[in-house]
């Protein structure tokens, strides 16, 4: 039995954590006249969260008696009125007083810890010979051989394509990238190789290379990123809600952000649906949409889509799914149509099913934090996101400012350890 906040359609408008929830007319029937001893009058959420460890009954005491009215499901992130005594801790379920046992659940942040059978060593190899890509810049080397050089040996052209650049003077230190034939190359100095050869340390023009070994294992070593760093937020669980508070994200994280301006609840909702993070979500939107003002975001009007005419309609696409870099704004909008995104709303929500289906909450790989996307401990070198070994590094800054922006939420990381 549960307080109605307001009717919405077909459907029961309730309080619900510190949003709002929707239950179905049809699957209900009113009351007989019985009052709701325990309703929620005055009694106000703290800002901290519980996660269920188990699914986590929810008892009504104003009998003096524990009744069972809810249940809050297992691994689901909730906030919480205050502690009670030391064995318990006072909810609002649906606009009701509650209490739950505190051993069946997670109080503040929590860590998990995934084992994986491969060592570390193993795990840096496999991605060595991938290629595994790096924008640093490192001292290069050539060998002589591969040049055509000015009189005072400061610049070149390579002879023949396929030379090899390396990390050091030495076909012992790996393979940077290579030149190709006819390039023109800057010198900067030379030296002999363990080798015998002389090699020329040379200016090598490329934005991405192959990546040290080095390098990559600073990258796969989790225990190179400190808790309560924005570096460890590779490691944030995106499968889970972080319990935010609507009004404070519309506040201080949405406002004045163009199209997502009060737009807190249905990236909430989304998130809830899809078992995806809240904010994970709402850094993703910003950052593909620039700050919610792109024309994808504020809406497209489509009347045609792959050639053939539709209906016009407005569409909105909130993440930039199906938006093809040389035709973005055209296949971004037909890809919204096909999808019915008409609205803002359904843009958010529809759009949140597709990232989690496609990574996070994936059948197969279930990659569900910015470090496995990334590496993908469970089955290295396959569905990986992206080569560049900072991918995963470069991604937290901006979750991590929106975090810190908030006072309500709980973290939930996964962390890899090697065998």
């Amino acid at each position: 039995t549960y307080p109605i906040a307001s009717d919405y359609g077909d459907w029961h408008k309730i309080k619900f954590g510190r949003g709002y929830a929707y239950i179905w007319k049809e699957a209900t029937k009113p009351t007989k006249g019985s009052s709701i001893k325990n309703e929620n009058i005055n009694e106000s959420l703290s800002k901290a969260n519980f996660t269920a460890n188990q699914n986590v009954a929810v008892f009504d005491n104003t009998s003096g008696s524990l009744v069972q009215f809810a249940v809050i499901n297992k691994g689901e992130t909730y906030p919480y009125i205050s502690m009670y005594g030391t064995d318990w801790v006072k909810v609002d379920v649906a606009g009701r007083i509650g209490y739950v046992y505190k051993a069946a659940v997670q109080l503040g942040h929590s860590y998990q810890y995934t084992s994986y059978p491969i060592t570390l060593d193993e795990m840096v190899e496999k991605q060595f010979a991938l290629g595994a890509q790096t924008d640093k810049k490192y001292d290069t080397y050539v060998r002589s051989d591969a040049l055509i050089t000015n009189s005072s040996k400061t610049s070149g052209i390579v002879d023949g394509a396929g030379w090899s650049v390396r990390g050091g003077a030495g076909t012992n230190y790996w393979k940077v990238g290579t030149l190709n034939d006819g390039e023109n190359v800057t010198i900067l100095g030379q030296v002999t190789g363990a080798d015998g050869y002389t090699w020329y340390k040379i200016n090598f023009k490329r934005s991405w290379v192959n990546a040290s070994r080095e390098d990559i294992r600073y990258y796969v070593n989790p225990a190179n990123f400190e808790k309560n760093t924005s570096a460890y937020y590779q490691f944030l669980d995106l499968s889970k809600v972080a319990g935010v508070n609507v009004a404070e994200i519309n506040e201080k994280v949405l406002y004045n952000k163009g199209i997502f301006t009060n737009k807190a609840q249905s990236f909430i909702t989304a998130a809830s649906t899809y078992n995806i993070n809240e904010i994970y979500l709402i850094s993703h939107a910003l950052l593909e949409t620039g700050n919610g003002t792109s024309s994808l975001a504020t809406g497209v009007t489509v009347s045609s889509v792959d050639g053939q005419a539709v209906t016009p309609r407005v569409v909105y696409n909130m993440y930039g799914i199906g938006a093809v870099d040389s035709s973005a704004l055209r296949s971004g909008s037909e890809y919204a149509y096909k999808q019915g995104w008409f609205t803002p709303e359904a843009a958010i929500i529809g759009g949140a099913k597709f990232i989690a289906e496609r990574y996070i909450n994936h059948t197969t790989y279930k990659q569900n934090t910015l470090y496995k996307m990334r590496w993908n401990p469970a089955r290295p070198g396959t569905h990986q996101y992206a080569t560049d070994i900072g991918w995963a590094y470069k991604q937290v800054s901006n979750i991590s400012r929106l975090y810190n922006l908030i006072d309500t939420y709980t973290l939930h990381f996964d962390v890899p350890q090697y065998k």
